[in-house]
């Protein structure tokens, strides 16, 4: 391995071994010498790839682009509107409605709120997000029902909104409860779109 996939390898362990500790222990109760010792490096060598957890939180926002690019793909990878939306869908709650993503979400947004640098790196990934799913919304002869303006930016943010609120939520249902909600929340989505669900 040369030097730099070693140095890419390190820093992807310290942001994964961030992540967890954050969902264990919460961003402010975890130190940055926490984080190294989970990841069995020493504290100098961390600063040598971070100068602290709030770089890290910016990394962090780099690994959800990664994450946002499936479903980005999804909503430009059908010739079927109506099948993209609802494979978006699907792949959007399956991502969010971990437990452990909620965790990091929360401990993430409640950072942000103080932190407006942190605030933008999530903004700008959500934006992109927001932008595709608008495009989607105004192809195809069903889902082309509205013009692409703020409107449809709107609509496209309302969607992602709920889908990410509603995915959060499921965590605390049953395993039945959950379904029936979550397959609830995507017959509201269609609707809001004007289009059957699959």
């Amino acid at each position: 391995m040369h030097s730099e996939e070693k140095a890419l390898a390190k820093r992807r362990l310290i942001i994964e071994t961030a992540v967890m500790l954050f969902i264990e222990k919460g961003f402010h109760q975890t130190s940055i010498r926490d984080i190294a010792n989970k990841a069995g490096i020493s504290l100098g060598n961390l600063y040598n790839h971070f100068a602290g957890k709030s770089e890290l939180i910016a990394a962090i926002a780099l690994l959800e682009a990664e994450e946002q690019i499936i479903l980005e793909a999804t909503l430009t990878a059908s010739s079927k509107p109506q099948k993209a939306l609802d494979k978006f869908i699907n792949q959007y709650i399956a991502i969010h409605a971990q437990p452990e993503d909620a965790a990091i979400s929360a401990e993430i947004l409640s950072e942000a709120i103080r932190n407006p640098s942190i605030a933008k790196g999530f903004a700008e990934n959500q934006n992109r997000l927001i932008v595709k799913l608008a495009r989607l919304l105004t192809t195809g002869q069903n889902l082309g029902c509205l013009d692409f303006n703020n409107d449809v930016l709107l609509t496209a943010q309302s969607i992602i909104d709920i889908l990410e609120s509603a995915s959060m939520k499921s965590i605390f249902y049953s395993k039945d409860e959950k379904k029936r909600y979550l397959k609830h929340i995507k017959e509201l989505v269609f609707n809001i779109v004007g289009v059957k669900g699959s």
